[in-house]
């Protein structure tokens, strides 16, 4: 099974999160080992829901649903983001693997849940 921590996983969302802060919808491609949304497909989502992309509250990673893929080695994680400093229904769903040790994500949508 995957040995990563939940440490691990913070560390993934909040990467991604300062990347739609600031707006930086190809950075936050980069490190993508899918790139199952594109730049565009990222910025459209943000911009049809409105508001602009926050950095949470600390306690409010807690409320992070990590979901293990079964027989795989691989997580799925939802988080709502927070939109104009208030935690709102856009969900970012994420997908991490562990790749000979070595963590990678893939977004695998901003969607309302």
């Amino acid at each position: 099974m995957i040995d990563m921590n939940k440490q691990v996983y913070l560390d993934i969302v909040k990467t991604i999160i300062g990347f739609l802060y600031i707006k930086d919808y190809e950075g936050v491609l980069n490190d993508d080992y899918a790139e199952n949304l594109t730049s565009q497909e990222i910025e459209t989502a943000l911009t049809e829901y409105g508001g602009e992309v926050t950095i949470p509250p600390e306690d409010s990673y807690n409320k992070m649903s990590i979901y293990k893929v079964r027989d795989r080695d691989e997580v799925s994680i939802d988080f709502n983001l927070w939109i104009d400093n208030v935690e709102s229904d856009l969900t970012l769903t994420v997908r991490i693997i562990n790749v000979n040790g070595v963590p990678k994500y893939t977004i695998e949508g901003i969607h309302v849940l």
